[in-house]
């Protein structure tokens, strides 16, 4: 926890407006639960809250020098224009702003769920961000040299003309690059996802990337002799293009086993014995337990809960009661989750960790359960079983 802080009298009718203790204020005593100051167009200079949920100041236009919360939850900032040197805070939800333009040198948060930079017109040397979720940096029209984050969920770059040499992201899911018009030798990305490359017109030889999804290449009117990428769902080529032989894939990895991608989580490897891993999963701070038997793969929070879960894999699972079921019936959170996991073999793991970084109503549908669990672990598989 932070140090107490003697407050001045902005800081002291600050905290009585807001209902706020002084160590509250400071940070060094915990708020339980979220904390929304709407209507807020600045804060006083010492205010760094340790916030249970989200922590919410849609309102900003400013942030003084050295404010670095602590948010379990989100952190909203989608009015700020601009953002002081220093400003690194620790969100294990997402972190919306929406309205930068720039950002200083050295920005470089660990974000546990989604990082919102829509607005963003160009990014520093060294930022490399940690993001558990998905990276959004839609408008970047040019990427520096060296940069290349570690993103748990979807990395956006459509707008980017071209890439520099060295480029290689660890994404666990898709990477969006539409309209790349070329590519550098040697560019062999490994996605958990899809990797989207729509408007190259040509691949350069030795060209072989390795996709956990489908690889759009629709643009593509040849390929080079050798050309045999790894995908694990569509290849897309443009009209006339032969198509060539696939490898499919095993478990995605990346810089020499540092990182693990399995049933759609992104892992850094602290440990591996056997068939045991021991790993933190991008964006957060919790170690937690990764176990196989070379067909199955199963997360849990202690040892003991992710081999139970890789037995529960391994097992004929009953999906006979859900076979008639409408996809417009409103059903608990509890059936929803049995249900899900019964199609789809998810881990508990990997289930409570998506439902921690999402919104999920105390009553639900199947219909509601599809759309939100698209392009997550099991989501093709559930909802093409209620595709009938």
């Amino acid at each position: 926890m932070k140090e107490t802080m003697k407050l001045n009298k902005t800081q002291t009718k600050f905290c009585l407006t807001h209902k706020l203790t002084e160590d509250q204020f400071s940070g060094s005593a915990k708020i339980d639960g979220d904390l929304h100051l709407p209507g807020l167009a600045s804060i006083p200079k010492g205010f760094n809250p340790t916030v249970g949920g989200d922590l919410g100041l849609r309102s900003l236009k400013a942030i003084p020098a050295g404010f670095n919360p602590t948010v379990g939850g989100d952190l909203y900032l989608r009015g700020l224009a601009a953002i002081p040197k220093g400003f690194n805070p620790t969100v294990g939800g997402c972190l919306y702003l929406r309205s930068l333009k720039a950002i200083p040198a050295g920005f470089n948060p660990t974000v546990g769920g989604s990082l919102y930079l829509p607005s963003l017109r160009a990014i520093p040397e060294g930022f490399n961000p940690t993001v558990g979720g998905y990276l959004y940096l839609h408008r970047l029209k040019a990427i520096p040299a060296g940069f290349n984050p570690v993103v748990g969920g979807y990395l956006y770059l459509g707008s980017l003309k071209a890439i520099p040499a060295g480029f290689n992201p660890v994404v666990g899911r898709n990477l969006g690059l539409r309209s790349l018009k070329a590519i550098p030798a040697g560019f062999n990305p490994t996605v958990g996802g899809d990797l989207y490359l729509r408007g190259l017109a040509a691949i350069p030889k030795g060209f072989n990337p390795t996709v956990g999804g489908s690889l759009d290449l629709n643009s593509v009117t040849s390929i080079p002799k050798g050309f045999n990428p790894t995908v694990g769902g569509g290849l897309y080529l443009g009209s006339g293009c032969k198509m060539p032989k696939v490898n499919k894939p095993g478990v995605l990895q990346w810089r020499n086993g540092k990182y693990i991608c399995a049933d759609g989580l992104l892992t850094e490897v602290i440990q591996k014995r056997g068939n045991v891993y021991r790993v933190i999963v991008v964006g957060k701070r919790d170690k937690s337990y990764l176990v196989t038997n070379g067909m199955y793969h199963s997360h849990g929070k202690t040892l003991k809960e992710a081999r139970d879960d890789l037995v529960y894999k391994s097992v004929s699972r009953d999906t006979e009661k859900y076979k008639n079921m409408s996809v417009t019936k409103a059903i608990t959170f509890a059936e929803a989750v049995e249900c899900y996991r019964s199609i789809t073999g998810a881990c508990a793991f990997g289930v409570k960790d998506f439902v921690s970084s999402s919104t999920i109503p105390k009553a639900i549908t199947v219909k509601k359960i599809i759309q939100m669990t698209k392009g997550q672990y099991g989501g093709d598989t559930f909802a093409k079983f209620f595709a009938k």
